[in-house]
Protein backbone atom coordinates (compact mmCIF):
# COMPACT_ATOMS: atom_id res chain seq x y z
CA UNK A 1 0.00 0.00 0.00
CA UNK A 2 2.86 2.42 0.84
CA UNK A 3 4.67 1.39 -2.32
CA UNK A 4 1.14 2.43 -4.29
CA UNK A 5 0.53 5.79 -2.80
CA UNK A 6 4.36 6.27 -3.43
CA UNK A 7 4.12 5.29 -6.95
CA UNK A 8 0.92 7.81 -7.13
CA UNK A 9 2.50 10.82 -5.81
CA UNK A 10 5.60 10.25 -7.95
CA UNK A 11 3.35 10.21 -10.98
CA UNK A 12 1.15 13.33 -9.65
CA UNK A 13 4.38 15.18 -9.24
CA UNK A 14 5.38 14.23 -13.15
CA UNK A 15 2.26 15.66 -14.44
CA UNK A 16 2.14 18.68 -12.56
CA UNK A 17 6.53 19.21 -13.98
CA UNK A 18 4.84 18.37 -17.54
CA UNK A 19 2.04 20.93 -17.25
CA UNK A 20 4.39 23.72 -15.23
CA UNK A 21 6.55 22.93 -18.89
CA UNK A 22 3.80 23.31 -20.82
CA UNK A 23 2.73 26.16 -19.17
CA UNK A 24 5.97 27.88 -19.24
CA UNK A 25 7.03 26.90 -23.06
CA UNK A 26 3.46 28.65 -23.98
CA UNK A 27 4.15 31.96 -21.59
CA UNK A 28 7.46 32.23 -23.39
CA UNK A 29 6.53 31.98 -26.73
CA UNK A 30 3.78 34.83 -26.41
CA UNK A 31 6.41 36.96 -24.28
CA UNK A 32 8.06 39.92 -25.80
CA UNK A 33 11.31 39.98 -24.14
CA UNK A 34 12.59 36.31 -23.28
CA UNK A 35 14.11 36.84 -19.94
CA UNK A 36 17.81 35.42 -19.33
CA UNK A 37 17.90 31.99 -18.49
CA UNK A 38 19.64 32.52 -14.98
CA UNK A 39 16.43 34.13 -13.95
CA UNK A 40 14.36 31.27 -15.32
CA UNK A 41 16.30 28.71 -13.58
CA UNK A 42 16.55 30.53 -10.34
CA UNK A 43 19.88 32.15 -9.35
CA UNK A 44 21.83 30.93 -6.25
CA UNK A 45 20.00 33.86 -4.36
CA UNK A 46 16.52 32.92 -5.73
CA UNK A 47 14.64 32.30 -2.84
CA UNK A 48 12.82 28.54 -3.02
CA UNK A 49 9.21 28.19 -3.81
CA UNK A 50 7.87 27.06 -0.68
CA UNK A 51 4.15 26.74 -2.07
CA UNK A 52 5.81 23.09 -4.36
CA UNK A 53 6.84 21.88 -1.06
CA UNK A 54 3.67 22.95 0.67
CA UNK A 55 1.70 20.97 -1.69
CA UNK A 56 3.74 18.00 -1.86
CA UNK A 57 3.54 18.04 1.88
CA UNK A 58 0.27 18.25 1.98
CA UNK A 59 -0.66 15.49 -0.99
CA UNK A 60 0.88 13.12 1.58
CA UNK A 61 -1.11 14.11 4.84
CA UNK A 62 -4.26 12.11 5.60
CA UNK A 63 -7.65 13.45 4.71
CA UNK A 64 -9.60 14.33 7.83
CA UNK A 65 -12.35 16.53 8.39
CA UNK A 66 -11.65 18.67 10.98
CA UNK A 67 -14.39 18.19 12.88
CA UNK A 68 -14.09 13.91 12.50
CA UNK A 69 -10.59 14.86 14.44
CA UNK A 70 -11.88 16.73 17.13
CA UNK A 71 -14.76 14.32 17.94
CA UNK A 72 -11.59 11.77 17.98
CA UNK A 73 -12.97 9.71 15.21
CA UNK A 74 -10.19 10.31 12.75
CA UNK A 75 -9.91 6.64 11.08
CA UNK A 76 -6.95 7.70 9.37
CA UNK A 77 -3.56 6.76 10.74
CA UNK A 78 -0.69 8.97 11.32
CA UNK A 79 1.47 9.67 8.88
CA UNK A 80 4.60 8.15 8.99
Amino acid sequence: MIETQAARARIERQEEMTLTAAWLTASLQRARKIPPLKTLLGGSDAKPDIGFYLDGAKAALPKVRLSDWMAGKANTPPPE
